[in-house]
């Protein structure tokens, strides 16, 4: 049976209305097949368990989160691309309530290394495109990267903080971009 990609973003859409309007932890085939106004199996089509219809709708919730700053990347300031990240992240998130937080705890534990591994593609995407943001900021001092100090050592750093601050709401993102920019410029770039 050839599978129509018109049907599974169907599928998708309404998972993402259910966790609009309900959270995550009510996207069940149940539920999707009701929204969809056809019956469980037409699912089961398309996803062969719950935990594969979970990783799918927070992948599809991320790439909708991100997919406009992945433009950007590349011609922005360092400091300017984390900015609008948080941004859009933010804006995400007020989209999707709980979306954040909740999302690392709805597998099983069969499915865990699945959505985990999902999570870690997303999490690599964002770190490569952070990394070649830095290296096309032209405002960041030369001198700066060495076998000591490197870039993506850096990166890393920097994006496990940028996670800490959006999981933390206590936590500034201000402090974080002003400890960013001391660092990587001599001067403010802006």
């Amino acid at each position: 049976m050839m599978k129509s990609t018109t049907f599974d973003k169907e599928i998708l859409d309404a998972c993402k209305k259910i966790v609009i309007e309900k959270g995550l932890n009510a996207v069940s085939m149940r539920t999707v097949a009701k929204e969809c106004h056809v019956a469980v199996g037409s699912i089961y089509n398309y996803y062969n368990s719950k935990e594969d219809l979970i990783i799918s709708t927070i992948e599809s919730i991320w790439t909708e989160i991100i997919h406009d700053i992945d433009l950007d990347y590349q011609t922005n300031s360092f400091i300017d691309y984390l900015s609008q990240l948080f941004d859009q992240i933010h804006d995400g998130c007020q989209k999707y309530p709980q979306f954040f937080t909740i999302h690392a705890l709805s597998f099983t534990k069969s499915s865990k290394e699945k959505g985990r591994q999902a999570m870690a593609n997303y999490f690599e995407k964002m770190k490569g495109n952070m990394l070649t943001c830095l290296h096309n900021d032209q405002k960041i001092r030369k001198d700066l990267f060495d076998e000591h100090f490197k870039d993506t050592d850096f990166i890393d750093y920097v994006f496990s903080n940028f996670i800490a601050t959006l999981a933390d709401s206590s936590k500034s993102r201000i402090f974080l971009l002003e400890l960013i920019k001391k660092v990587l410029y001599l001067h403010d770039p802006h």
